[in-house]
């Protein structure tokens, strides 16, 4: 079963043999942040990574109380007392996004590795990336969805077919439902600098650049469709998208569909390719022969959403993808680099270029 840590990240890849977990050190990791994302994280551990020590940082009393009790491990109440109880090895920051940069740069100055979830502000990047090589450290952005099994497929099948094609893809969630335990203004999400449809696109776009080539020129148009939702920022924002290889694709993403959707759709002369976002929703046509169900090798995870079981889309959750990233993470900080997905700062920083001159954009485009 793939959940098997023996499985995911000590298996013999062709010509590459990966470290077996006898060879591994017990580090020492710090999660800052128990929110749904610092959860997941703390799971993931805790499920394939037996052997290593995890504690974890929270400033809310009630999620320290959870956390110590479920998982009994030590949770501080602030990163201070963290670095100056205890030396640790890594530190995966799992806390609003605003946050990020102020987190990366005291577990660097503390000797860690880094490993950061979604960032949605790349202010604070090149003096990171220039702190981390100061100090010999590796900066592990989280990209989920290049990890994605339907994704890799596709991204091959386009390299395979090496032939002109073009894309739509629409994207949208309602806004209330993504934390239904809490309300939309009560987290980062409702924050202009961090808002839902910035987050988005900062999860679909580095795999739509990795895909179908680097992006050259975006036209973007936005607006707002929902009078109930009070945000100060658009709820819907439709792009034409230019690639430097000359393909040319449209993305929507929007807060207010009552129905989560993830419609993508590419085609050429050479057919069309179909996904849904769900497992076992991926399907070919060949030159417009019938359509074909593809099995990506997509398995989903036992342990998935169970932190947050109100989560209403967790039907649509994949969590191999989560428990991939953290594996190439832990190899990528001992020293195991070869057939790691890598998302870098600088990926990072030209992706979050681009969205910032999306939300620029006035309802006549750029």
């Amino acid at each position: 079963m793939w959940a098997k840590l023996a499985e995911l990240h000590c298996q013999c890849r062709k010509n590459n043999t990966i470290c077996s977990r006898r060879d591994k050190k017990n580090m020492h990791i710090l999660i800052v942040g128990l929110g749904s994302m610092g959860k997941r994280r703390l799971r993931i551990l805790k499920e394939h990574f037996p052997e290593f020590s995890v504690s974890a940082v929270e400033s809310r009393e009630d999620r320290r109380v959870e956390i110590s009790s479920d998982y009994s491990i030590v949770v501080y109440s602030n990163i201070i007392d963290a670095f100056n109880d205890k030396k640790f090895d890594a530190v995966l920051i799992c806390t609003s996004p605003l946050s990020h940069g102020e987190i990366a740069s005291m577990a660097i100055k503390n000797k860690c590795h880094v490993f950061c979830e979604l960032n949605l502000d790349n202010s604070w990047y090149r003096n990171v990336a220039d702190l981390a090589r100061e100090n010999k450290k590796h900066v592990f952005l989280s990209s989920t969805m290049l990890y994605h099994d339907d994704i890799n497929w596709i991204s091959s099948q386009i390299k395979e077919i090496n032939s002109p094609c073009a894309y739509e893809y629409h994207v949208g969630q309602y806004l209330p439902d993504w934390h239904p335990w809490e309300k939309p203004e009560d987290y980062f999400i409702s924050n202009v600098k961090t808002n839902g449809c910035r987050e988005l696109l900062a999860i679909e776009m580095p795999w739509i650049d990795r895909v179908f080539s680097p992006i050259v020129s975006i036209k973007s148009f936005s607006a707002k469709v929902n009078k109930d939702l009070t945000l100060d920022w658009p709820d819907i924002r439709s792009m034409i998208i230019c690639h430097k290889n000359g393909i040319i694709g449209t993305l929507i993403v929007d807060v207010v569909s009552r129905i989560p959707r993830r419609d993508f759709r590419v085609w050429g002369e050479w057919g069309d390719i179909a996904w849904a976002g769900k497992i076992g929703s991926l399907r070919q046509s060949i030159k417009g022969n019938e359509w074909k169900y593809i099995d990506s090798a997509t398995v989903d995870s036992p342990s998935k959403n169970r932190a947050d079981p109100e989560y209403k889309y967790a039907s649509i959750i994949n969590e191999k993808p989560y428990v991939s990233e953290v594996a190439d993470f832990i190899r990528l900080i001992q020293d195991k680099p070869p057939n790691i997905i890598t998302h870098t700062i600088y990926d990072d920083l030209r992706i979050l270029d681009n969205i910032n001159k999306i939300e620029e954009a006035s309802l006549e485009g750029i």
